[in-house]
């Protein structure tokens, strides 16, 4: 659909600001300055024109999650209520990167050392 109505042209744009909020300010900023000021068009046709070529790109089914949205939005199930169980320790901890699996740096070195030291057991060949 197009939105050929100014109310309809209203709410898109309105939408499209909403969509953005939820993005650190530098990505609003910075998407809102190229719709508005380089290609002159409605911040609606902008992000809408994303998505198309997300799709166009085959990446569509596969976005990036920030783990600092609520979970009742990204349709993931969190038992856990935002906190996660560390592969390594097994402390809970709420993440702050997308796809973290340990609470802390020591934890992840801990776990690729001996991820390290099975793998050149298995090969033969001492760690590297």
């Amino acid at each position: 659909m197009t939105p050929t109505t100014p109310d309809d042209q209203k709410a898109c744009e309105q939408a499209a600001i909403l969509v953005l909020d939820c993005l650190p300010h530098y990505i609003a900023d910075t998407a809102k300055e190229l719709a508005y000021v380089h290609n002159r068009q409605p911040l609606w046709a902008f992000v809408a024109g994303h998505i198309l070529r997300a799709y166009e790109n085959g990446e569509l089914a596969v976005p990036i999650m920030d783990p600092g949205w609520p979970r009742h939005f990204t349709n993931v199930p969190d038992p856990l209520n935002g906190r996660y169980k560390c592969k390594w320790c097994g402390a809970e901890f709420a993440p702050h990167r997308y796809k973290q699996q340990y609470c802390q740096n020591s934890c992840g070195t801990a776990a690729q050392h001996l991820e390290d030291e099975a793998k050149a057991e298995s090969t033969g060949k001492g760690p590297r």
